[in-house]
Parts: structure tokens; sequence; C-alpha cells
């Protein structure tokens, strides 16, 4: 897990570096790191909530994945939520345009570990 999030770490960066150039503005910069806290932040609930030393059955094994789905659905809605409420001069172009980059870091990193095992 620790290399999904470094995957979706550099693309958010890269991206917020990036949109930050084009809108030299210091409420854009936040706006897109705040798109990364978003992206990342549940996946680091994913991985705490799955993680496990013991050797676990299919059906243990199950049951922390849909739990930790569940976790994560709500830390995505929560993250929303808080941004939205709390920083009211959000630029949410930025945010989602970076929230969305680093969210396929996610999913770009997942695919590439298929053929890997």
């Amino acid at each position: 897990m620790n290399r999904v999030i470094k995957y979706q770490l550099i693309q958010g960066l890269c991206a917020s570096i990036f949109i930050t150039v084009c809108y030299k503005d210091l409420n854009t910069f936040i706006s897109s790191l705040l798109g990364i806290f978003i992206a990342i932040f549940p996946t680091i609930v994913y991985a705490i909530t799955v993680s496990s030393r013991n050797v676990e059955n299919y059906s243990i094994k199950y049951s922390k994945h849909k739990k930790a789905t569940l976790l994560k659905f709500i830390a995505n809605m929560l993250g929303f939520f808080l941004v939205f409420s709390i920083f009211k001069n959000v630029n949410a172009l930025a945010l989602f345009i970076v929230y969305v980059i680093a969210l396929s870091g996610y999913w770009t990193n997942l695919l590439g570990l298929i053929g890997k095992k």
C-alpha cells in the first residue's frame, strides 16, 4: 500500500504544481493540496483497516475488505464535506482536477500490479 500512496502523492504533487503555475494563485495551491489530501486519506484509512499481521481465512479478509471499503467511502465524503464547509474560498476546479489525477495514481498502480504476482 505504501507504493500506491507514493504514486498518488507523486501524481498529485505534479498536478498541483502544474495547476498552481497556470493560475499563479495561493488559493489554487491550497485547494490543490486539499485535493491530494482528499485522495490519499481514504487510501490510508483502507490500508489501516485491512492490515493484519496474522494469517486469516478468506471470510475474515473479505469482511475486513467490506469494512475498509465502507470506511474509505465515508472518509472521502467527510473530506469533501470538511473542505467545502470550512474553506469557503476553495478553487473547486483545482481541487477536483488534482483529486482525480491523484486518485488515478491509485488505479494505475493497482493495474500495474496485476501481472506481477
